[in-house]
């Protein structure tokens, strides 16, 4: 993967607080809007067990997901 360029991954009306996971260039990826509609792009990988974030519920500040 290219990093620092921008790619499309969801038109911005499916865009939403709920996670949404997004398939990048064959990488798992969640997408959602954090507290101020900011919208937001996550590596869909635990850093400390390894598993899926998907089914995570985030709580206040989106930037701790």
């Amino acid at each position: 993967m290219l990093t620092n360029l921008w790619y499309v991954v969801l038109p911005s009306s499916q865009l939403t607080s709920k996670l949404a996971a997004v398939r990048l260039l064959g990488q798992p990826f969640v997408a959602f809007r954090d507290d101020n509609g900011e919208a937001r792009l996550r590596f869909d990988v635990c850093v400390h067990r390894g598993g899926s974030t998907i089914a995570l519920t985030l709580v206040d500040d989106a930037e701790g997901v």
